[in-house]
C-alpha cells in the first residue's frame, strides 16, 4: 500500500526524510505546532505522485490547499538544493551519448536521457 500511494517503498522514504528532515523541518510557534518533516515531505511525495491539486491534498493531509501548495514548493525547493548533487551529477557529453545509446537499445527511444515511472 505504502509504495502505490507514494510510488516509492518505506525505506526509500526513510532514507529520504533522513537526507532532508534538517532542511524541511519549521520550528514550533507560540501560537501553533509545526507540520512535522515527515508529514511535509508525505504531501510533497503524494502531489508529484498523483498530479492531486491542491484541494484534494487538503482533505488529504487534513492542511489547508495554500499550506499544501508552500509545503510542496518549499520541500521541492530543499530538495533541488541539497540532492541535486546526489541525484543530478555532472556528466560529460561523452557520458550523455552513453545514456541516450543505452535507451535507444533498450527501449527503441532514440535522444531520451531519463525516464520517470
Amino acid at each position: 500500500k505504502f509504495k502505490n500511494y507514494f510510488r516509492m517503498s518505506q525505506d526509500t522514504f526513510d532514507q529520504l526524510l533522513s537526507l532532508l528532515k534538517i532542511h524541511i523541518q519549521k520550528k514550533d510557534t507560540h501560537l501553533r505546532k509545526s507540520i512535522p518533516a515527515e508529514e511535509r515531505l508525505a504531501i510533497t511525495l503524494r502531489y508529484l505522485a498523483t498530479g492531486h491539486s491542491f484541494v484534494d491534498l487538503q482533505y488529504i493531509f487534513r492542511c489547508g490547499a495554500s499550506t499544501a501548495r508552500k509545503i510542496v514548493i518549499d520541500v521541492c525547493e530543499k530538495i533541488y538544493q541539497h540532492l541535486r548533487e546526489l541525484c543530478f551529477p555532472e556528466l560529460n557529453q561523452q557520458e550523455w551519448l552513453d545514456i541516450a545509446a543505452g535507451f535507444e537499445s533498450s527501449a527503441n527511444f532514440p535522444n531520451c536521457l531519463g525516464a520517470i515511472d
